[in-house]
């Protein structure tokens, strides 16, 4: 069972990594925009809508590894009270 609460940590480690770089660019994407619009990419509004939206979901996405990380830690706490033993 601890391994595989390691094994999820590390996960969500990697996790949230790959949601920081799409968010960063994202947000690189709408600066570049902001500063150079360019007739002949999509209609403004919406790919702004579509970066909004999947920003949206990133953070939800991040949420939900928040809790995930949350009930593993108590999954944890139960083990080590069952067992008297303490993690290192």
């Amino acid at each position: 069972m601890f391994t595989r609460i390691r094994v999820r940590a590390a996960e969500r480690v990697e996790t949230r990594e790959r949601i920081i770089e799409e968010a960063h660019w994202i947000m690189a994407t709408i600066e570049d925009i902001m500063g150079h619009p360019s007739p002949h990419l999509l209609p403004l509004g919406t790919l702004l809508q579509a970066m909004e939206q999947r920003m949206q979901d990133l953070v939800a996405e991040m949420g939900g590894l928040c809790i995930e990380a949350e009930h593993d830690t108590h999954i944890g706490n139960a083990i080590w009270g069952e067992t008297g033993v303490q993690e290192d």
